[in-house]
């Protein structure tokens, strides 16, 4: 971070991949503006930090089932973090050091340009596993959708990316609602009225205050 943060300030754009070979690969090619997570599960002290550079953060993760699992958690906590995020699709097989060393900084930047919403990560990846074909898989995916939604705590982008997900699967927007609303319920904190203390007596034992 240190050595990239002037480079993602300039972009208004963080890229973050997973590990330092996928970094310094991206630096040496003149892509600076990148931070790696160096192997460990993506943090929201790492997401923070960034987030005094830019609030876009782009996840340029392994093209395998376990990066894909690494940027599906990365997207919600970045979302919790307030922060807006796009995934970049490698190749099957593909990491970003292998990808930049095989096609050269031009055709990783094509790349970064085809970053896809979070929404369309997700759907994704239900998509490779057949998802769609069966209405209970089409639910469970867009409540999963629905379920990143309920991490954004900005309620007009909330609704916005509501709008589009009803649009995209043909959903009544009110049952969306209903659905996010339902999460949105479960993250608050319980309540519990705080308990009035009772006043210490003086000493000929009462509680009432002195004129």
């Amino acid at each position: 971070l240190f050595q990239s943060k002037d480079a993602i300030r300039s972009e208004g754009n963080a890229l973050m991949v997973e590990g330092y070979a996928d970094l310094i690969s991206l630096f040496q090619a003149g892509i600076q503006n990148v931070v790696a997570s160096s192997g460990t599960a993506l943090t929201e002290e790492q997401v923070r930090l960034v987030g005094k550079y830019s609030k876009t953060l782009t996840l340029v993760y392994d093209a395998d089932s376990a990066g894909s699992q690494a940027a599906l958690r990365g997207v919600d906590i970045a979302l919790e973090q307030g922060m807006d995020v796009r995934v970049v699709p490698l190749p099957q097989g593909e990491d970003p050091d292998s990808f930049v060393r095989k096609n050269g900084s031009k055709e990783f930047r094509n790349l970064l340009n085809r970053s896809v919403t979070f929404i369309d990560f997700k759907a994704s990846q239900f998509a490779k596993e057949n998802r769609f074909a069966a209405p209970e898989g089409r639910a469970e995916a867009v409540r999963s959708i629905v379920q990143s939604l309920a991490k954004i705590k900005d309620e007009l982008k909330r609704t916005f990316f509501l709008k589009e997900v009803a649009l995209k699967y043909e959903i009544y927007e009110s049952v969306l609602y209903r659905e996010l609303e339902k999460l949105i319920e479960k993250r608050k904190p319980d309540y519990r009225p705080a308990i009035p203390q009772p006043k210490a007596a003086d000493s000929n034992g009462s509680t009432e205050p002195k004129p």
